[in-house]
Order: structure tokens, then sequence, then C-alpha cells
């Protein structure tokens, strides 16, 4: 097991959490139908591309910051976190717009979006921020949240005493009861933090022990779990540097590897948003753009959105150098960020 290094201060950009040993501060989504079973597959740089169907949600991000994740708003609208403030936005038709700004004693960037919808509250959102902790928006609507939480921080009992002396939380989902998991690409560890306790109650689930089996070198970038979906009881994972996907249920310590795409992976999603009308594992593959202080010989193949359940790849024209993909939900909406140039979000289509 690598351990982070040192922890010399928080960065603003989510992509700084793939490096733990050049920065010290190395899900979310929710999903409506989990695949019940799936033979480990395979895929390299070659694929076949879908048919036309791609569309801007919008350009750039208020103040030109970077986007993080995503959840959705509407069969061509999200809600996504600005990974330079923690505040939640609005992007659709081609704009964007803060809807909800992040609350005092938040640190001041995001990572991670989940979503749940409750009989009580509406859809409920929450904004999480590696190693800090969360926000919740509840009621959340295209023009904002009916209300706020304040900023949770996560438990630093619990936080200190994972591998890594810290809960570096990325992709991030909740269940109907509110309960909050998310992967720690740094610890390798697969965690639940309880809405009952107000967060404060947070345990490592089974599977961790199967995740921490895939420890591997992946030199500067991180290759444990990263991004996640869940519904219900299960859960999938993408891990970093060498594109695995684990599936797995929240209370087995069975999570093995239902695909490997021997590339950078960033955001997962169910979908049936397709020709068969059947869910369908998603994952946006990074490729060649993935950052220069991961393994060379995972930054290979075209960066695409990926129909992992066909071996296909979907609509992706957004390959400049220098991009990399981060959240992906079920409208299979995402998010790229171009380094210092900020970040665009993105939907795609699978039609056929």
């Amino acid at each position: 097991m690598r351990i982070a290094n040192s922890r010399i201060g928080f960065e603003k950009s989510p992509s700084d959490a793939r490096c733990k040993i050049l920065i010290s501060t190395t899900l979310a989504l929710f999903f409506i139908f989990s695949i019940s079973s799936l033979s480990p597959l395979s895929y390299q740089s070659a694929y076949v591309t879908a048919a036309s169907g791609f569309q801007v949600l919008c350009s750039s991000l208020p103040g030109g910051d970077t986007p993080s994740d995503l959840y959705p708003a509407g069969a061509a609208a999200a809600f996504v976190v600005d990974s330079n403030n923690g505040n939640l936005v609005l992007c659709s038709g081609g704009t964007s717009k803060t809807v909800a700004a992040a609350p005092a004693g938040s640190p001041g960037f995001g990572t991670g979006i989940a979503g749940v919808t409750t009989s009580k509250n509406g859809l409920v959102l929450a904004i999480v921020a590696q190693d800090f902790g969360l926000w919740l928006c509840k009621g959340a609507t295209l023009t904002g949240c009916k209300s706020e939480s304040s900023f949770i921080n996560f438990p630093s009992t619990f936080c200190n005493n994972e591998p890594s002396a810290g809960c570096f939380a990325n992709g991030a989902a909740l269940d109907p009861s509110l309960n909050l998991y998310f992967a720690d690409p740094v610890s390798f560890v697969f965690v639940e933090c309880t809405a009952a306790s107000n967060y404060q109650s947070c345990k490592n689930l089974p599977a961790t022990a199967q995740l921490q089996k895939e420890d591997t070198d992946c030199l500067g970038c991180d290759n444990g779990p990263a991004w996640v979906s869940l519904q219900g009881t299960t859960f999938y994972t993408t891990a970093y540097c060498n594109g695995y996907v684990n599936k797995g249920t929240v209370s087995s310590s069975k999570a093995p590897i239902i695909f490997t795409v021997k590339s950078e992976l960033g955001g997962i999603a169910l979908s049936a948003n397709n020709p068969t009308k059947t869910m369908h594992v998603y994952a946006a593959v990074d490729g060649k753009n993935s950052p220069s202080f991961c393994n060379a010989k995972d930054r290979v193949g075209t960066p695409r959105i990926m129909d992992l359940t066909d071996g296909k790849s979907l609509p992706t024209p957004v390959l400049s150098k220098g991009q990399v993909f981060y959240g992906l939900d079920s409208n299979l909406q995402f998010v790229v960020d171009f380094s210092s140039k900020g970040g665009a979000v993105y939907q795609t289509a699978d039609t056929a």
C-alpha cells in the first residue's frame, strides 16, 4: 500500500487529486438501475464509433472556472460542481449560471456531487470537497435550493486513521436515506458515512479489502477507485490509471473487476439511453490525454465516452490536447477539464 508522503496544502482543481507524490491533496452520481451480470472484458485502443449525437451544455463556467462532477437536471441540463469554489452551477442551452453558493466554512473548492430524489425533500444533492466534507442542497431545482445545510466536515478521527491519513473523496453517491458513499483513490477504500450521524459515523465497507489488492504502481498517478455509481446496494467504481471497473455490493467483500479498459478512467454511469433501452455501463476514458505524471503505458488510446457493455465509443469530438474527463451521468452528460483554460460540459448520445 502506497501512502501519501506529505500534505502541504489543498488545490482547487480535481486534476490534482490524481497525483499524491507531486501534491498533497489528491461520487457523484445516482443511477436508476443495476446490471445483474457482466462478464469481464478487455478493451484496448480499437473501438467502434457510434452514430452522430453530441451537444454543448455550456462552453464555460462562471468566471472561466473548471467543472469537476455533475448530476442530471433534465434531459439536456446538468447540475455541475464548480471545482474552484464548490458552488452549484446549472449548465443548459450552451450557458451556465450559479444557482447556489457553497456555505460558509467550505474549503473553497468542490470535487464531487451525488443526488437522490426523496418524498420529503424532493431532489437532494450532496456537494463534496475531498478531504474536508460536504454540504447538502435540498429541494434542488433549476433556480437553486429550497434549503441548504451548513458545511459538514468529515470526522477527523476516522479520516486521520485511513491509510493516507485523509478522506480523499472524488465521486460520491447517496442512497434514499441520504447516507453518503465515496471511493478514495489514495487509500483504496470504499466508505459509507451515515446521514443519521450528520456524516460523523463513517466506515470502510467490506469491498475495501478487494480494492486494496489492486494497488499497482502507476508512478505519480493514483490507481485507486475514484468515481462511483450506486443503485440500491450495488455499486460500480472506476480506477484511475489502469482502467479497472469493479462491481460489488455495500455488504459484500467481493468486488470483482468486470471491465479492464487499459487506459485511465474518469466517471462511470449506468444508462438506458440507447437503442435497446436496456441498462449499459458507460465510462469516461482519458486515453492519451491522461495527466503527464501518470505511467506512460496507461496514456494510450483516443479520449472518449465509451459504452463498455457494447464495446463502442460514443461521439466525443472534444479531443484537444490536455483535456481530462471527470464526472459522467446517466444522461450521458460529462465534464471536461481544459487545465488552465477552465472546462466545459457536454452531452453525447448512444444512437447505434
